[in-house]
């Protein structure tokens, strides 16, 4: 079905600028709820890999209709119109549900669910989740041995939250490492390939839980103690 020239015209000139992407390149976009298709409709435009990548990343990361390749805990939450949010590092995210309890400090201990995909072709791809296992992944919140997208992510989730994010390249497997990835030798190298020919890293989460520890914490904050109120008999004698 093609679409008036007068309609591609209003398409190309707002450029969805409302979500934060321009893509002004790609005029039409069609959501299927079974996938989700990106079409350029004018000839004399073309769409480069950099801006089509953009756009499919956008469009996963709004769609959140009950898809096959959305987990099936995750998918008992439909939103309608979610609001797109952007971290200071360049993760965005919209989230399935509002969690209600404590948030994230850096030094806590992190328990979450996730559910891997990169994006391609304008689908997502999932390569693995903690849900099919039964078995949650924890992290302390900021130790470095997470990938940074992640971290950034979940720093602003509650407990019983429920967020999709889209992850740049920059903020995520950028050294040997990183977690979480899959336990599957072979799975891993099926994302790595993926990843290395320019697709988008995804996540579902869901922040199960959270570990207040007073003493990690001390390492992760810029805590400066008050040194006149250290008793004297601390000090080594001269």
């Amino acid at each position: 079905m093609r679409c008036r020239k007068s309609f591609r015209e209003e398409l190309r000139k707002r450029a969805c600028t409302r979500t934060g992407f321009l893509f002004s390149n790609c005029l039409v976009w069609r959501v299927f709820r079974r996938g989700l298709v990106v079409q350029c409709s004018l000839s004399s435009w073309r769409c480069s890999r950099r801006i089509y990548l953009k756009a499919t990343a956008l469009l996963v990361l709004c769609t959140i209709l009950p898809y096959k390749t959305l987990s099936e805990t995750v998918r008992e939450d439909k939103t309608e119109k979610p609001a797109v949010f952007k971290t200071p590092g360049g993760t965005e995210y919209v989230d399935f549900r509002v969690g209600t309890g404590d948030k994230p400090s850096w030094g806590d201990m992190v328990v979450i669910h996730y559910v891997i995909y990169t994006v391609e072709g304008g689908s997502l791809r999932k390569f693995y989740s903690t849900y099919d296992d039964k078995e949650p992944f924890a992290f302390r919140h900021g130790n470095g041995q997470t990938i940074k997208g992640l971290e950034e992510g979940v720093d602003s989730m509650r407990v019983g939250g429920r967020r999709r994010m889209v992850i740049p390249g920059s903020l995520a497997y950028t050294v040997a490492g990183l977690g979480p990835i899959p336990p599957s030798t072979s799975v891993r190298k099926k994302l790595g390939d993926s990843l290395k020919q320019g697709n988008i890293l995804a996540f579902d989460v869901e922040l199960v839980k959270i570990w207040k520890d007073p003493v990690g914490m001390e390492y992760y904050t810029d805590f400066v103690p008050d040194v006149s109120k250290i008793p004297r008999s601390m000090f080594l004698k001269k």
